[in-house]
């Protein structure tokens, strides 16, 4: 968790100074690296880890550009370059979509 910590706020420094960073980083490693540390705090295996903090990643993906189904297929990609995590596919799904609706209740639908 303290580097989930760590990297993202390095990420906002760099943004808020006008670096060349974008949001897709931070937000998938405040949403994977969260989703992550809840996992390891209930004792879940490392497949569940691992599936969580894919489910995070979406979610954080989602949330920050409003964007679905991108953040779905960032999860199912993320893990292998040359394969795709099918088994994450409905996690990812209702992980990325409920933090694109909290996401445009919350905070509107305008980009």
């Amino acid at each position: 968790m303290r580097d989930t910590i760590s990297r993202t706020l390095a990420s906002a420094i760099t943004i808020g100074f006008g670096g060349s960073a974008g949001l897709e980083g931070p937000s998938l490693l405040l949403g994977g690296g969260i989703s992550s540390f809840i996992a390891r705090r209930l004792k879940l295996d490392q497949k569940d880890v691992k599936t969580l903090f894919l489910c995070g990643a979406a979610a954080g993906f989602s949330a920050i550009f409003k964007a679905p189904l991108t953040g779905i297929l960032f999860a199912l990609e993320i893990p292998y370059k040359r394969d795709v995590e099918t088994e994450v596919f409905i996690p990812a799904s209702i992980a990325s979509v409920t933090a694109y609706f909290t996401s445009a209740i919350t905070l509107g639908t305008e980009t």
